[in-house]
């Protein structure tokens, strides 16, 4: 894996999630279902959870960098649900 600097910020490219990822076995994903967006937070232990760390990390066909204002605009519309 590339050295990264963190947090870096990721979306999956039909727009359904995005993420904040922390560190190498850390991440937050939101998910976007029509209008409702679900955070989860993510440490990742096992080692498929740290593979889909890499994954997102590293594969450029299905996501795409995003800046961390995309990210936390995101966060704000299910902080104001709440």
């Amino acid at each position: 894996m590339n050295k990264e600097t963190f947090p870096t910020y990721r979306k999956l490219k039909n727009g359904k999630s995005i993420y904040e990822i922390v560190s190498e076995n850390e991440f937050y994903e939101i998910q976007l279902i029509n209008e409702y967006r679900f955070m989860f937070h993510i440490r990742a232990n096992s080692y498929f959870e740290k593979i889909r760390v890499k994954e997102i990390l590293t594969d450029e066909i299905s996501f795409e960098k995003i800046e961390q204002s995309t990210f936390l605009a995101e966060k704000e519309k299910i902080d104001r649900i709440e």
